[in-house]
């Protein structure tokens, strides 16, 4: 890892900390279960992460393997977030599949775009793998505009909470570029 990475890693890491404390305190993890699990595991991966960036090979091993974690605990507290905002549409008996299915749309769309056309290196699994992170981020950025259009349209009022988790996400949705991502070359 370049000192710039690991610099970026540790204000995630403080900034990881600094957020269970506040969701601690405030006792949202009753709330936002799914939020918390993964702002822990956000705490535990940048951590072993920077723990073996000395050795590039597991280095590698270690990020794609935490990176199928982060894509789950991702998708449940996006999806936390949207059920707590969206509560009342989930009378209509159509509404709870509305989140499933642009997820799993979008996941289908992206492993498909990736499997036909993976990058140099990849071996299956690791586009399989790539392409579910990028769905995700598709997810991530596309939940946020559906929650401000769905908020501005109905006339919800600005939940703190789910929006900023919503907010947080579209955030890093759009902070690292694919390139950023190791890559045994």
């Amino acid at each position: 890892m370049r000192k710039a990475d690991i610099l970026l890693s540790l204000v995630g890491l403080i900034e990881a900390g600094w957020l269970a404390t506040v969701l601690v305190r405030r006792k949202s993890y009753r709330e936002f279960p799914f939020f918390l699990l993964y702002v822990g595991f956000c705490i535990a991966f940048i951590t072993l992460r920077l723990s073996v960036s000395s050795n590039y090979q597991l280095f590698f091993e270690v990020y794609w393997a935490t990176e199928v974690i982060y894509v789950v605990l991702a998708l449940l507290a996006l999806h936390e977030a949207f059920r707590k905002v969206f509560a009342a549409f989930y009378e209509k008996r159509w509404f709870w599949l509305f989140f499933p299915l642009v997820v799993i749309t979008i996941s289908a769309l992206a492993v498909v775009y990736r499997l036909g056309s993976p990058p140099a290196q990849a071996n299956q699994v690791m586009s399989f793998i790539i392409s579910l992170g990028m769905a995700v981020n598709l997810v991530q950025a596309l939940l946020f505009v559906l929650f401000f259009v769905l908020v501005w349209f109905n006339g919800i009022g600005w939940r703190e909470h789910p929006f900023g988790t919503v907010m947080g996400f579209a955030a890093i949705s759009i902070d690292t570029p694919p390139q950023a991502e190791p890559s045994l070359s």
